[in-house]
């Protein structure tokens, strides 16, 4: 057993050394060592691409039982080389009774055979062992291989070579028998008796009369598909295969070791109907190892989320993924998002198609005979209706959807950036749009922003304070909101709110027009959008000596790698705060949208918003981690109208009651967070 320990190198450069093979196959002796799979694995693929009576060469030979397979099959015009005189001895010895196969000692750098000998060229493993690094000096016996490899193939022969596929090794290939002009095939097959936790492929490379003009590559890398699929790109070949790695490396991390929970595994599972995008992306969560298992519901669960919701801040963040876990109460969970790219017609059919491939998530040593729960928050699968797709410089691809819920809820509009995949940048709820007329039988429904409700909290906190600012009767509210977007606050601000003047400013023009065609927002005399960069619009305000009652910063970061979520490190510098100050009246608010995963950077906010306001009052969202935080340099009592909600109030627009309960309630919920008067 120690000395089959040993035989593995401890650095990839003795994978090129003959030394190494030689010690290695007097280690081993007359035992078959069978790199990337037995002749089992492979014969479906030699069988296809090379026929009985054909010459084949193979390279790098070692003391595999590959040649002596094929040779009993029939398959007996057979020439072994390899760089090692003793594994040729054993070998030629191990085969004497197979008279028309030969085993020769020679370097596959510079080959003795004529040109055109072969039909076929088969390689497991060498490539790999070849290309053990980066090196000029590998680069160029790579090289030599591959040309004396096109040298002794004839027009129409095949180069099989069986490989990991690592980066190096993959571009490797790919690059030089484009440039040679080659049809490439790549295939996968199945690992599921190897020794390996990778994938392994079969690259099949088909020498032309004619050099090929353009790339042809075709992949079939799926097990349960015969058909090929054609790529355009060595990128999108490079791609797929990366994937078929990672689900193998995470295969093996997973069932060997509990999660950390400082890392974020994931897997992707496709199907052949749409093989650019991934049909399912799967997230794999562990509680933590200390945790008491006598509490749980058990070892393993599968939890689908429903389409439309994979975007919510429970199921796209890794906080909100180890929450769900907790709540869930299982040692591990697989969290399956559903893509928009793909069609899926119920939750049933959508766990009979994931059940096969869940036990490979599994923990290690979890019982054969254990049944998986399958979870979700609903019976069936929501209704997706993309109603816009566009994209920006600024904002990167963005679009606009209608979410219509299989449970009857109200139906939801949502403007979505792909680029910031944490956050749902605005969500209103709909209403139906009653036309005129007589309605089609086949005719769709119609909606419309229904801004008399709220569906998010974050919009009842900010109106429940503004309807409790003392005002002036003959004074109009004016607001100033840094951060348009689908322009739903503004809507609020300007529906609800009596005696109200709105400047709303964005980044983004094309924006601005989402805002208007989908989300209702109408400009007039006392709402203004600005198209502008909103830390140079508070800039020039403070040159030119404007002011404003509330200033609401609700800005979006661009980069979801930042523990910062909004708003833009930018609008948390000393100096912009200064400013946002300088334009606040001294009687006013100023309100920061804050969503942060880092307790640290949210402590450093709260201490930069005190340097400039007596009080900050902090109201968190519990659904969403949004913590809004409402600025001022007077009192609670002095701010606002004690009660806001009993009886007239000037600021209400509305006069339903249970609206005006519901945010006298929300009024009372948020708590001051520091108090240096």
């Amino acid at each position: 057993m120690s000395n089959s320990l040993n035989l593995i190198p401890g650095s990839g450069k003795e994978f090129r050394n003959k030394e190494y093979w030689d010690k290695f196959f007097k280690i081993r002796g007359s035992k078959a060592f069978e790199w990337y799979g037995e002749y089992e694995n492979l014969c479906g693929l030699l069988h296809k691409y090379i026929k009985i009576n054909e010459n084949v060469l193979v390279v790098g030979c070692g003391n595999s039982r590959l040649s002596e397979n094929m040779y009993d099959v029939g398959m007996k015009n057979i020439i072994n080389i390899d760089l090692s005189s003793i594994v040729i001895q054993q070998m030629s010895v191990k085969n004497k009774n197979r008279k028309e196969m030969q085993f020769l000692k020679m370097d596959m750098l510079n080959m003795e055979f004529e040109d055109s000998k072969f039909d076929a060229v088969v390689d497991k493993g060498t490539l790999d062992a070849l290309m053990s690094d980066y090196s000029e000096k590998v680069e160029q016996d790579v090289d030599k291989m591959f040309n004396e490899i096109d040298r002794v193939l004839r027009i129409g022969g095949r180069y099989i070579c069986v490989s990991l596929a690592q980066d190096h090794i993959l571009n490797k290939i790919l690059e030089t028998f484009k440039e040679k002009g080659w049809f490439i095939r790549i295939h996968r097959i199945d690992e599921q008796d190897l020794d390996f936790y990778l994938p392994v492929f079969v690259f099949v490379l088909t020498k032309m009369k004619m050099k090929l003009p353009n790339l042809m590559l075709e992949l079939q890398l799926d097990l349960n598909n015969d058909k090929f699929q054609r790529v355009n790109s060595i990128e999108d070949a490079q791609n797929r295969i990366k994937e078929y790695q990672h689900y193998g490396l995470t295969k093996f991390y997973i069932s060997n070791k509990t999660i950390d929970t400082t890392d974020e595994v994931f897997v992707y599972l496709y199907d052949e109907k749409n093989p650019r995008y991934p049909r399912y992306t799967i997230y794999i969560v562990d509680l933590p190892g200390n945790i008491n298992k006598t509490k749980l519901n058990g070892i393993f669960a599968v939890f689908v989320v429903p389409i439309g919701k994979e975007i919510e801040w429970l199921f796209s963040t890794k906080l909100g993924r180890e929450e769900l876990t907790s709540q869930a109460k299982y040692q591990r969970l697989a969290i399956v998002h559903l893509n928009r790219d793909h069609q899926y017609q119920s939750l049933d059919d959508i766990i009979s198609e994931l059940s096969p491939k869940v036990m490979d998530l599994a923990p290690k040593g979890i019982p054969s005979s254990y049944k998986i729960p399958l979870l979700s928050m609903g019976p069936d699968v929501d209704v997706r209706d993309l109603k816009f797709k566009h994209s920006s410089q600024i904002s990167g691809e963005f679009f606009v959807e209608d979410v219509i819920p299989s449970d009857s809820v109200e139906p939801t509009r949502r403007l979505v950036f792909q680029n910031i995949t944490p956050l749902i940048q605005t969500e209103i709820i709909l209403k139906e749009e009653r036309k005129k007329g007589k309605k089609r039988p086949d005719e769709k429904k119609s909606y419309k922003p229904n801004y008399s409700a709220f569906l998010e909290d974050f919009f009842a906190i900010i109106l429940a304070q503004l309807y409790s600012i003392k005002l002036s009767p003959e004074k109009n509210l004016r607001i100033l909101i840094i951060g348009l977007g689908g322009g739903v606050l503004t809507m609020y601000c300007k529906n609800w709110l009596k005696n109200v003047e709105i400047d709303a400013v964005e980044i983004d023009p094309k924006i601005v027009n989402v805002a208007k065609d989908w989300f209702g927002l109408k400009e007039d005399e006392r709402t203004r959008i600005y198209v502008d960069d909103g830390l140079k619009f508070i800039n020039k305000a403070v040159e030119e000596g404007k002011k404003w009652d509330v200033v609401i910063i609700d800005v979006n970061s661009n980069d979801p790698t930042s523990e910062l979520w909004g708003p833009t490190p930018e609008f948390i510098e000393m100096d912009i705060l200064k400013n946002c100050k300088s334009i606040t009246e001294d009687t006013g608010i100023f309100i920061m949208n804050l969503l942060c995963l880092s307790e640290k950077i949210r402590k450093s906010v709260l201490e930069k918003l005190t340097v400039f306001w007596a009080h900050v009052f902090s109201n968190k969202l519990p659904k969403n981690r949004n913590e809004i935080l409402f600025c001022s340099k007077i009192d609670k009592n002095s701010l606002f109208v004690k009660n806001p909600f009993n009886g007239k109030n000037e600021n209400l627009n509305s006069n339903d009651g249970h609206s005006m309960c519901m945010l006298n309630e929300v009024a009372r919920s948020f708590k001051e967070v520091n108090n240096n008067s």
